[in-house]
């Protein structure tokens, strides 16, 4: 699963794709160390510019998993976004919306088949109404801001990490 995650994060920002990250990290560390010859002379395979090369990619690889990682918990965040607006909307197209529309019904039937009404209680009754569907739009309205920030945020993360990805690339060759 988090390879998963990895790989569609790793798409989105436009990461090249490893699949053998941990057996090179293993054959990477392992090659540090000098290896021994039978009469106890120690040699190295590789030279101080590669060692210090590998350093730098094992920097680079951390930073990328942070970069992922980092990512990975704004596209979670935006998600739970996602999930309460749905959530919200939801709620008042189902069980909310329903209910003020019969009452509104009621309110407007109840004055135009009376031929005397009292336009005081007609006018708080809808102000009543109105109010109530305001609070609705409102609280629609601030998770759907919610949801945009975060979607904003998001594609500026994924953009940052996409031009880190690009100077990364730039600087390798």
């Amino acid at each position: 699963m988090n390879y998963l995650i990895n790989f569609i994060i790793g798409v989105v920002l436009g990461l090249p794709i490893d699949d053998d990250k941990e057996n090179k990290r293993r054959h990477h560390h392992h090659n540090h160390y000098p290896h021994h010859h039978r009469d106890g002379s120690a040699s190295s395979n590789d030279s101080t510019s590669s060692s210090s090369n590998d350093v730098q990619d094992d920097y680079d690889d951390e930073e990328q998993d942070e970069a992922l990682a980092s990512y990975a918990a704004q596209v979670e965040h935006l998600q739970e976004y996602e999930e309460a607006l749905f959530d919200t909307c939801q709620e008042i197209l189902t069980n909310k919306e329903p209910i003020l529309t019969r009452q509104l019904r009621t309110i407007v039937k109840q004055a135009q088949d009376t031929v005397d009404y009292d336009q005081e209680k007609f006018v708080n009754d809808m102000k009543a109404n109105l109010l109530q569907r305001q609070q609705l739009l409102d609280e629609l309205q601030t998770r759907l801001q919610a949801f945009a920030d975060c979607l904003q945020q998001e594609e500026q993360v994924a953009a940052q990490q996409r031009i880190k990805q690009h100077q990364s690339n730039g600087n390798m060759y």
